[in-house]
């Protein structure tokens, strides 16, 4: 399998008001291939949402290596870096991050407004096949306060998808939402990545949610420790069932 995200012996820390160094992320080493799921577990304060923000390259290591889609971050600068996250990435974040004046298709399509120019005709087309994954093509002039919260956590991950990136990052996708509508927003936002060929890594701490991805892992006071992985056999019956 190809691998999408590789971090290598990456760490990140505070400089604290006493002068100490706080290292909240350490050694941490993590391959996810193309079509690959990945839960990060923790309590509070162990680091996850520090290690997710590295990983999506929206903050640099403070030491380590971080190659998405085949590109070696350390070696760009900012603007190579911030077109990298843009084209390789989709972030799905727990308040769902819509704004109110725009509808469904408007804001799955903000995405295509950051970069290259991307044509009309292309905005319409990859916006309504984003919705149509998700299944809310019916919904694409709805505003969010139309939309159920199910709804508008399918909005974001259809605009985390509209650029069809290697990479989908979630931040507690579900803890919002009420049992069964989590249920229904995860089997989608796992079901569309591993029909796209996307590696997607969710950090959460429901134990449910973690234990539908294809590997566990445990943050730990900063260090990534492996939990459970499957046999191979059942996560090739989990994508077959997505195809």
């Amino acid at each position: 399998m190809t691998a999408v995200l590789v971090a290598e012996d990456v760490h990140k820390g505070v400089q604290l008001a006493s002068g100490r160094r706080l290292d909240l992320v350490r050694a941490v080493n993590l391959t996810v291939a193309a079509g690959e799921s990945v839960a990060v577990v923790g309590r509070s304060g162990s680091g996850k949402s520090t290690l997710l923000t590295v990983l999506g390259l929206l903050s640099r290591p403070d030491r380590g290596r971080i190659t998405v889609a085949g590109r070696d971050t350390a070696t760009l600068g900012d603007r190579p870096l911030s077109a990298l996250r843009n084209g390789a990435i989709g972030f799905v974040f727990q308040n769902y991050s819509l704004l109110a004046h725009l509808d469904a298709a408007e804001n799955v399509a903000l995405p295509l407004n950051h970069g290259p120019r991307v044509p009309g005709r292309e905005v319409r087309a990859r916006t309504a096949d984003a919705l149509a994954a998700v299944g809310l093509a019916e919904r694409a002039r709805s505003r969010p306060r139309q939309l159920s919260g199910g709804e508008q956590q399918r909005v974001a991950i259809a605009r985390a998808l509209v650029r069809d990136p290697s990479l989908v990052l979630a931040d507690e996708p579900t803890g919002a939402l009420d049992t069964a509508t989590a249920d229904r927003v995860l089997a989608t936002l796992t079901g569309v990545t591993a029909r796209r060929g996307a590696a997607l890594v969710v950090v959460t701490h429901d134990r449910e949610v973690a234990m539908r991805m294809d590997r566990v892992l445990r943050l730990e006071d900063g260090v990534l420790v492996e939990e459970r992985q499957p046999a191979a056999s059942a996560v090739g019956e989990r994508r077959s069932a997505c195809v």
